[in-house]
């Protein structure tokens, strides 16, 4: 019997916005494991714990550098899964442009440190008539996220916002596909695919959100081989950047990862996040999915 903590927080505004735990933690007792969701900003005997598993701290950008500074903590007394090295690398957007220069198919992308940078870019996409996307590098949930289609005001207040913050501004090209809810979410455990999501759309034109309360409405799908390939693709070339870093062997291989993507009108998949760290799992949308969860962790218990 493995001690197992499930990483969450108690901030009252996420009540309930993680409807899964309680059914993993379930099933790990089910198996023989002593499992309890954790609270990652209170203090526990790390030593006593065999493995934690980040599920949901989903403030954690709020709280950034308090959330490096415990993770720095904690894997200096017990193993955890996803990696630290890989979270660190995967809490900043920026890896998108690291696995776009390993090959990976991202969609088009600009990062920028300056407001003249933000305004250069925004400038092409209006004379273009393109819509854009402006997103800070440290988010979640399509948090301070914005869907444009021209110079408009509010994704300049955007961009100054999250520059004002010390945040990078991530501005993409906005698929169109994404809009109609071509999004699929794929989950792999261990490197193996397990199952697929639909997701709809979820940034209302001009700024702000679809839905009243910003969530996304998901249903299971079924992911082309294409996708799927891409999704393989992408924990490649994470494992060979893992490698390139000297990572222990843990950030090479992810316990779990999401890769989101679309099929763009060319018919060639994109890759819009490599999710690491925290992302939803949809165990919910997947016969066995919850299974195939269980029998990821024991077997990396095993390792």
């Amino acid at each position: 019997m493995s001690r197992i903590g499930l990483v969450t927080t108690d901030d009252e505004s996420l009540s309930g916005a993680e409807p899964e735990l309680d059914t993993v933690q379930d099933a790990l007792r089910q198996v023989g494991h002593d499992c309890s969701a954790i609270i990652w900003h209170q203090n526990y005997d790390w030593d006593s714990f065999d493995l934690l598993i980040i599920r949901s701290p989903w403030d954690y950008q709020q709280h950034h550098e308090e959330f490096t500074q415990w993770l720095e903590t904690v894997e200096a007394h017990t193993r955890v899964l996803n990696a630290p090295d890989l979270i660190r690398w995967n809490s900043d957007k920026v890896y998108l442009a690291q696995l776009a220069e390993a090959g990976i198919n991202v969609g088009l992308t600009t990062y920028c440190s300056t407001m003249s940078e933000c305004c250069a870019t925004i400038a092409t996409y209006s004379a273009k008539q393109q819509a854009y996307v402006v997103k800070p590098n440290i988010s979640a949930s399509s948090e301070d996220t914005g869907l444009f289609t021209d110079s408009n005001d509010r994704a300049f207040d955007l961009c100054r916002a999250i520059l004002a913050t010390g945040k990078t501004v991530i501005i993409q090209q906005a698929i169109a596909e994404v809009q109609r809810g071509g999004e699929r979410d794929l989950v792999f455990f261990n490197g193996e695919f397990s199952h697929a999501v639909a997701k709809d759309a979820i940034l209302r034109p001009g700024g702000g959100y679809l839905s009243d309360d910003g969530t996304d409405k998901t249903a299971p799908a079924t992911a082309t081989e294409a996708e799927i390939q891409l999704g393989y693709s992408t924990l490649a070339a994470v494992a060979r950047i893992a490698h390139l870093r000297e990572w222990p062997s843990d950030a090479a291989l992810p316990l779990y990862a999401r890769i989101d993507v679309v099929t763009a009108d060319d018919e060639h998949p994109i890759l819009l996040e490599a999710e690491l760290f925290e992302p939803s799992l949809y165990l919910r949308h997947s016969t066995g999915g919850v299974d195939r969860f269980v029998a990821a962790i024991d077997e990396r218990i095993r390792s």
